[in-house]
């Protein structure tokens, strides 16, 4: 994870003067020493202090343990957790009836549902087909045109639109695990591209550098999208079911005829991989504009909140 992160402190503990570990005893000392201090508020109680300790000081005990006793290369502490167990019981809980305490007799029954559930061998679904449906009803509903003049507005905000591309990118690679479409998703790390200084900023090396094609349908979603909001469609847009069906169908409807690469050597259309591409960038925009409506609304909220106060205070 830390070669991935490009992080030091989450990579593998080679040794015990690693700043992992160094950093762990300091959390032990900083413990002592809270407790020293005797303080009666703004402290942990005592359980949770002595749980936290002892959790810390074992790792430490353990990374000194698997290196100088095992003599492992190195150690993962991350992997000394209790997910596992936790999302075991969680399952356990929710097969008797969502209740926190169960018995042991709703264990096993739990259990038996859990194996036989694992036994049955259920129908694989594919997330999505070669062709790609378009909902004809939501064309026939918004009249969404992209002219060039909306493109020329987006200019200034191209750099964001590139970060957000090369996430897109990713996680479409990702679906697809296909070296074939990598080369029509992303370009390489040393080639300019127009507005990828954002990503050459934030970059650590693992950040995605996205093909223009890429960018073009990311920027076109955002523009279909910002006019589905607009005066005209939002109320529409907003009493749709799903908001993001719509999305995907008129975006699609728009750069359907220029997209510029061929079927990969796999059989992957472009409409297939365009569609991974868009369905990202619909959760990424969609997840934005929610955010900001709520922001909005806060300040709204505050705002008559302010004002009732005042009218308050002056009668």
């Amino acid at each position: 994870k830390g070669t991935r992160l490009r992080d030091e402190l989450q990579s593998p503990i080679t040794s015990v003067s690693n700043p992992q570990v160094q950093f762990l005893l300091s959390i032990v000392e900083w413990l002592d020493l809270w407790q020293s201090l005797k303080f009666d508020t703004g402290i942990l109680t005592r359980e949770t202090r002595s749980a936290l300790r002892l959790t810390t000081d074992t790792l430490v005990k353990v990374t000194r343990y698997c290196l100088d006793e095992m003599n492992f290369e190195y150690v993962l502490l991350g992997k000394f957790q209790t997910d596992c167990l936790e999302e075991r019981f969680g399952k356990y809980r929710q097969l008797s009836g969502a209740q926190y305490h169960i018995s042991i007799r709703q264990v096993y029954e739990s259990e038996r549902k859990l194996r036989l559930q694992n036994i049955l061998e259920l129908p694989e679904f594919e997330a999505a087909t070669d062709a790609v449906a378009v909902n004809d009803a939501v064309l026939e509903m918004f009249d969404i045109e992209v002219t060039d003049d909306d493109y020329a507005k987006k200019v200034p905000n191209l750099p964001a639109t590139t970060y957000v591309a090369g996430y897109c990118a990713h996680a479409a690679f990702k679906k697809l695990s296909c070296m074939a479409c990598k080369e029509n998703l992303m370009l390489e790390d040393d080639i300019e591209v127009e507005g990828g200084e954002l990503v050459k900023a934030m970059t650590r090396g693992g950040l995605k550098f996205p093909q223009p094609a890429i960018v073009n349908a990311v920027l076109t979603a955002e523009i279909v999208l910002d006019k589905l909001r607009s005066e005209q469609h939002a109320t529409q847009f907003h009493a749709l079911r799903n908001q993001k069906e719509a999305l995907l169908a008129l975006t699609h409807d728009v750069i359907n005829d220029g997209i510029d690469f061929d079927v990969c050597e796999n059989g992957h259309t472009p409409q297939l991989v365009m569609h991974y591409v868009l369905s990202a960038a619909a959760n990424t925009l969609l997840n934005n504009l929610c955010k900001r409506k709520n922001d909005q609304l806060i300040v709204e909220k505050a705002a008559k909140e302010k004002e009732r106060k005042l009218k308050t205070l002056k009668n």
